[in-house]
């Protein structure tokens, strides 16, 4: 059986950034594909109050949500990209929700558009 809580980790210049995990039973398709792309690198942006980390990947709606609670991790299908929120909010679009950043929200906020991050599977506590 397949393990349901994933934890996860955001790295900046090889520095940890922030602690998350992903929950296989908000998504399991998105989540499945997500952690089979791991290690992920990619740019960060942010689109108003969402962080977003661009991917290669195309993972169809899955359980589509709009609100989002602030620390919120989702899958964007039409902006292909792994978002999450800094905020509570209606997001625009429907996303695959798939976890939540347990810590250090306030340092990915602080980290600069286009910043260089690294999104890698957590290690055992």
């Amino acid at each position: 059986m397949a393990e349901s809580l994933i934890p996860f980790e955001v790295l900046f210049e090889g520095e940890l950034v922030a602690r998350g995990s992903m929950r296989r039973s908000l998504a399991p398709i998105t989540v499945s594909k997500l952690l089979s792309s791991m290690p992920i690198e990619s740019r960060l942006f942010f689109l108003h109050d969402v962080a977003c980390v661009l991917l290669d990947l195309r993972v169809p709606p899955e359980n589509c949500v709009k609100e989002l609670e602030e620390g919120d991790v989702f899958y964007w299908p039409l902006g292909r990209c792994l978002g999450i929120s800094l905020r509570n909010q209606v997001f625009r679009y429907r996303v695959n929700p798939v976890g939540k950043i347990e810590e250090g929200l306030d340092r990915i906020a602080s980290l600069k558009q286009g910043s260089m991050v690294r999104i890698e599977k957590g290690g055992e506590a």
